[in-house]
């Protein structure tokens, strides 16, 4: 079925090509023909206006003559020198009956109204027509002689007629046939062109997720070609990035929940097999505590799932940034020996869910409590685009290598900590997508000197990002 793609490609691009060309040259064929029409008629035409203006006058006297003689010796004269003119000629009397006639016009009823021509004698009347004869089309041209005659010149268009049958034929068999061999030649051509598409095609749809460290070469004699297998091979670099940071972060994540639930199933199985054990309660108070733990583990990558598909939402409510600040920085200040300075906190406010803001100003906190010596600072405040949001504090400071990195799932900086003091290693990366899908940035200033400094930048104005 695949194999029948690029084949119906070919197909379809080829007879629409092909009947493009054929209308075209149809139409090309037509307007030639009708402008070859018309240059034999003109060349006809003239020869008539030359014919009629000699005639007449080489004739005019004996004209005049025939009429003062009646039918006698000048009307015999006349038909003789009419039969011997090399033109095809009429002489038509008031009536309409000819009176004489040469060339072949001989036995030809009257080619022309002769009221037509004597109503108005001093122009031909319907010059250059074309009119029906026994045994031919003519193209004639008619004029008054003597007030009371007509004479026709009359030129024969058998030679035109099939001059033009001819040009018609060979249009009609020559269009036809230019465009089946056009149809072979793209259908040729295409099918050069997507043998390679082919190629990459069935390349790209035998790679398996196990092995997706293959890639498509790259043909070099074809930019276009070149930059389709670029475009094939950046997208298996995201494919095999993608899955390989899949696999990795449940990988980390089972390995994360692993502990805790050893740790629980262990004083599960110590409260089972001496229930009158005397650190019962201290014991269920851990688990208690590991329980939690694993809770705000799978809160946290059920979020991070939300974000990857999309589907985290972002409320659009004004939230005092400032509130939310002294909220939890009080919470720190109850719970840690840490001094915590708050000095350059100021009014901020911007839209959006009020709860998520909270996570991003949660784990920075906790991120500075982790590593802070002594002290942590916080500063909040507003500027032309948004607010700004940043947290220092005094401990070791981030790795210039890890700038990027930090906010990776499962990273942490110490990996000798033990899991109690440096946390899961997604609460930089849940901030991350928080404050991106506010349409914001987070950063760590790399020009701060003396510990870390993570700088949050929201609009106050952005449409949720998709």
């Amino acid at each position: 079925m695949n194999r029948l793609l690029p084949r119906r490609l070919r197909t379809r691009v080829t007879l629409v090509a092909t009947l493009v060309a054929l209308g075209i040259m149809t139409l090309a064929g037509a307007a030639m023909l009708a402008y070859q029409e018309n240059q034999l008629f003109d060349a006809v035409d003239a020869a008539l206006e030359e014919s009629i203006e000699e005639t007449s006058g080489e004739f005019g006297i004996q004209f005049g003559q025939t009429r003062r003689r009646g039918s006698g010796q000048a009307q015999r004269d006349l038909d003789i020198r009419f039969r011997d003119s090399d033109r095809s000629l009429q002489l038509l009397d008031a009536e309409g009956d000819v009176i004489s006639a040469s060339g072949s016009a001989v036995g030809e009823p009257a080619l022309v109204d002769t009221a037509d021509v004597l109503d108005d004698p001093q122009e031909p009347v319907d010059e250059f027509a074309t009119v029906e004869g026994n045994e031919s089309r003519y193209r004639i041209a008619a004029t008054s002689v003597n007030d009371d005659r007509v004479l026709v010149v009359a030129y024969p268009l058998a030679d035109v007629d099939e001059s033009l049958e001819t040009q018609r034929l060979a249009l009609l068999l020559g269009i036809p046939l230019l465009s089946g061999v056009l149809g072979l030649l793209i259908w040729f051509v295409l099918g050069r062109a997507l043998t390679p598409v082919e190629t990459m095609r069935e390349e790209v749809s035998s790679v398996e997720p196990t092995d997706l460290g293959r890639r498509v070469d790259v043909p070099e004699n074809s930019v276009e070609l070149a930059a389709l297998a670029t475009t094939l091979n950046a997208m298996l670099d995201r494919l095999d990035d993608s899955i390989t940071r899949q696999n990795q972060f449940v990988s980390d994540a089972a390995h994360e929940l692993r502990s805790p639930l050893a740790g629980v199933r262990g004083q599960l199985e110590v409260n089972v097999h001496h229930p009158d054990a005397p650190d019962r309660a201290a014991s269920e108070e851990e688990m208690l505590a590991e329980t939690i733990r694993m809770q705000e583990l799978v809160d946290d990558l059920l979020l991070l799932a939300r974000a990857d598909s999309g589907r985290l939402e972002r409320p659009s409510t004004p939230v005092d940034l400032d509130d939310l600040v002294l909220e939890e920085t009080a919470r720190i200040d109850r719970a840690d020996q840490l001094a915590v300075n708050v000095e350059q906190v100021s009014g901020a406010q911007v839209t959006g869910d009020a709860t998520q803001l909270r996570r991003v100003i949660r784990n920075l906190l906790d991120n500075a409590t982790r590593h802070a010596g002594s002290s942590i600072w916080v500063e909040l405040g507003e500027d032309a685009g948004g607010a700004r949001l940043a947290v220092v504090d005094d401990g070791p400071g981030v790795p210039a290598g890890k700038v990027e990195s930090v906010f990776d799932r499962f990273t942490r900086l110490d990996e000798s900590r033990s899991r109690d003091a440096g946390g899961s290693g997604l609460g930089l990366a849940i901030s991350r997508e928080i404050v991106e899908h506010h349409g914001g940035t987070i950063r760590v200033d790399t020009e701060h000197a003396g510990g870390a400094r993570f700088v949050v930048e929201i609009p106050f104005h952005d449409a949720p990002s998709t």
